[in-house]
């Protein structure tokens, strides 16, 4: 009878220890290459690439698998932008997107998307375009209607920064943006609350990890940031996308046209029910990167 009675003593205890533990979640969405292939992806916006994509749609661009430089796992993938030439497109870009089932991008719906970014020096030797200042995106969450944007992105601010006597170009920096669209005209910008991430480090590997509820109500929807483990962007509230409709991930890189080649590797994509589920795994392997 005791060894009864000490058996469901010690489940008792084990039931109340699993209990207090936090929800460790789960990964429900992986675009990490780790099939050697940009299949993961819906589509591969990239006019290497073909399905559809050309120079006069998407610039000189190129999207491929790499297994140096990476952050963890085997791959990585390349997006490549080369120089503007005449006929291409003004908008360049070389992305990939989910849809927005994959992303969970649907009203009330709160998420955790996690992954590693980094910008090889030898790849943006002539740095990023200052065309319009900071529209060197490289992951961003599309509405769903076509000419809505993004509510929320993170690109590379290039502004010219004003001298005494010339325009010189500050350091290049990371930014974090939430912006709201006039409710009737996605055009037009009510609000834009920009957050600086600090100057870019080339050749580093940034590890991202942003919570987001998505809703077209500011006091519902709310966006949070980390950015190498540290709490870059707090909690914040704010339209999170235009409409019911929703919104669908990208990363890559796009930018005005330029006359230079920006390159830029990611690593690891996912998306998560906590920030448990999407901690970073693996290491970088410390190579240097390279281009072809």
């Amino acid at each position: 009878m005791l060894r009864w009675g000490a058996l469901i003593m010690l489940f008792l205890v084990a039931c109340g220890q699993a209990a207090a533990r936090p929800d460790a979640g789960r990964v429900l969405w992986r675009g990490d290459y780790e099939t050697g292939t940009l299949d993961q992806w819906l589509d591969v916006q990239a006019a290497c690439n073909g399905r559809g994509h050309t120079p006069a749609s998407v610039g000189h661009s190129c999207a491929s698998i790499v297994s140096s430089p990476r952050r963890e796992g085997a791959h990585a993938a390349r997006f490549q932008i080369r120089p503007h030439r005449a006929g291409a497109a003004e908008g360049e870009r070389s992305e990939v997107l989910v849809s927005r089932a994959v992303t969970g991008g649907f009203e009330g719906r709160a998420w955790y998307y996690a992954w590693s970014t980094m910008f090889p020096a030898r790849g943006n030797r002539r740095g990023f375009s200052s065309r319009f200042g900071d529209w060197n995106v490289f992951t961003d969450f599309h509405n769903v209607d076509g000419p809505c944007a993004a509510n929320v992105n993170l690109g590379i601010d290039a502004t010219p920064a004003p001298d005494t006597a010339v325009q010189t170009v500050a350091p290049p920096r990371l930014y974090f943006s939430l912006v709201e669209f006039a409710a009737q005209n996605c055009r037009r910008v009510v609000s834009r609350r920009k957050h600086d991430l600090g100057s870019l480090r080339l050749d580093h590997w940034y590890d991202f990890v942003l919570r987001v509820r998505w809703s077209t109500e500011p006091s519902v929807g709310f966006v949070e940031l980390w950015v190498d483990g540290e709490r870059a962007v707090p909690l914040s509230h704010g339209a999170t996308m235009h409409n019911r409709n929703g919104v669908y991930w990208k990363q890559g890189f796009y930018r005005a046209a330029y006359g230079a080649t920006n390159t830029v590797y990611h690593d690891g994509a996912r998306r998560g029910s906590t920030l448990a589920a999407v901690g970073l795994r693996g290491e970088p392997d410390g190579k240097a990167p390279t281009l072809p």
